[in-house]
């Protein structure tokens, strides 16, 4: 009996190996991760050991790798602003002024009204003054105005300044209208003699039509 026993013993230990080599391994492994978990505990944590890193300074190749990439761009767009038309500018011309010195003018009123219907040179009367061209230092011309009309056209008004002084009618100082309506006529300088001279205003009609006068006066030119 025992010796059959002993016959036995070795398939009796072969189908228990795969159980002996598991619970071996199962062994094993709890061992080895207690023994792995003392030494965690022992060990400084694997943050603590991560080196700091300083930030590194940008290398100088660099920057200068940036300023010639700004060059570039500025050179490109310096181009292509070269490339755009000029806008085409049309000069406003600068205007030239002429200006005209407008002559100092005073006037002396004369007469205010008078009328005849003679053929002749008639006196106006209250139409005598006196006028002295020395009394106006620096006066250029004297020019003599009157509003004139003739009732009937077309015949003439006519009116004239006449020197009584000198016995003669002034040179230049005679006008005329047909107008049935008050004209303002203006004659070119007039003749004026040397000396404090007495001056008086006269009418005359054409075809013994009524001539009327509304107003004269002397105007002076500086």
């Amino acid at each position: 009996m025992t010796e059959k026993s002993n016959l036995y013993m070795p398939d009796r230990l072969l189908k228990l190996l795969p159980q002996i080599l598991i619970t071996i391994i199962i062994v094993n492994v709890v061992f080895l991760d207690f023994y792995l978990g003392a030494i965690r505990k022992t060990e400084t944590p694997a943050e603590s050991l991560v080196p700091v890193v300083q930030p590194t300074a940008i290398p100088i190749q660099a920057t200068e790798n940036c300023s010639s990439c700004q060059a570039i761009v500025e050179k490109e767009v310096a181009k292509q602003i070269s490339l755009i038309p000029s806008p085409t500018l049309t000069k406003t011309p600068t205007p030239t002024l002429t200006f005209v010195n407008s002559p100092k003018v005073f006037y002396i009123p004369l007469v205010n009204t008078g009328s005849t219907v003679l053929t002749e040179w008639t006196d106006i009367p209250g139409s005598d003054f006196y006028f002295n061209l020395t009394d106006y230092s620096g006066a250029k011309s004297v020019q003599w105005e009157a509003s004139l009309k003739s009732v009937n056209s077309p015949a003439r008004a006519m009116v004239r300044l006449y020197d009584v002084t000198n016995k003669r009618g002034v040179d230049y100082s005679e006008l005329q209208t047909q107008s049935i309506t008050y004209a303002l006529l203006q004659s070119s300088a007039i003749t004026i003699w040397r000396g404090n001279n007495l001056y008086r205003v006269q009418l005359k009609a054409d075809n013994g039509t009524q001539a009327d006068l509304g107003a004269g006066r002397l105007k002076i030119i500086y």
